[in-house]
């Protein structure tokens, strides 16, 4: 019921566990924010009124709430204009900061599915871009692209760093559930399927337990 606006349901404004939200903050959702301000000019309206005995602060309070149900209402409606203009779809783009192109949580919804995982095929590519990446983030040392990468030792120091580097199962946002389930499970044999070779192992494995 809190992230109910004022003009559907009025007794909102007055509700116990919100009743000194007068103040909009950015964890609050549109319509709490709405409520909230709303609430705020009703008090100051009444205080002001009580004070002065003024009608005028009244028929302020009503114009200034009146004009909040007529913006909010105009943009709800969406009579504000419309871009009509098609969107773009972005395409996948590796990056310096996700060399291997995972889908990241947050990412973008547009984002196309990331090639297939990890192969030789593409070692060499992954590998030049993680030096680029490593070569922008310390780019303030002078003359940096001579500096790395040009002995043995630092070679295999990147080749043993590299296993902290690795590609992700799904590609899409948001995750393929299905595809990862037969990621993970799909090529596994069990006994209940009647496998000769799984009854066998839960055989010596049961046999084994009770000795």
């Amino acid at each position: 019921m809190s992230d109910v606006i004022w003009f559907n349901k009025p007794l909102v404004i007055l509700n116990e566990n919100h009743l000194y939200e007068i103040i909009p903050k950015n964890h609050m959702s549109k319509n709490r924010k709405i409520n909230a301000i709303s609430r705020l000019i009703i008090i100051v309206t009444s205080l002001l009124f009580i004070i002065t005995g003024k009608f005028s602060y009244l028929i302020s309070g009503i114009v200034s709430l009146g004009l909040i149900y007529i913006i909010t209402f105009n943009k709800k409606e969406g009579f504000a204009k419309k871009n009509k203009k098609k969107a773009t779809k972005i395409k996948s783009v590796e990056q310096s900061t996700n060399p291997l192109d995972n889908a990241m949580i947050g990412g973008n919804n547009d984002k196309e599915a990331s090639s297939n995982a990890y192969g030789e095929e593409n070692i060499e590519t992954i590998n030049t871009s993680v030096k680029k990446m490593i070569q922008e983030q310390n780019s303030s040392i002078d003359d940096i692209n001579s500096k790395l990468f040009n002995d043995l030792g630092e070679n295999l120091e990147f080749d043993r760093s590299m296993r902290q580097f690795y590609t992700t199962a799904s590609t899409t946002i948001p995750n393929d559930q299905e595809g990862f389930a037969d990621f993970c499970y799909k090529d596994m044999t069990s006994g209940k399927e009647g496998n000769e070779s799984a009854l066998l192992k839960n055989s010596i494995h049961l046999h084994t337990s009770h000795l």
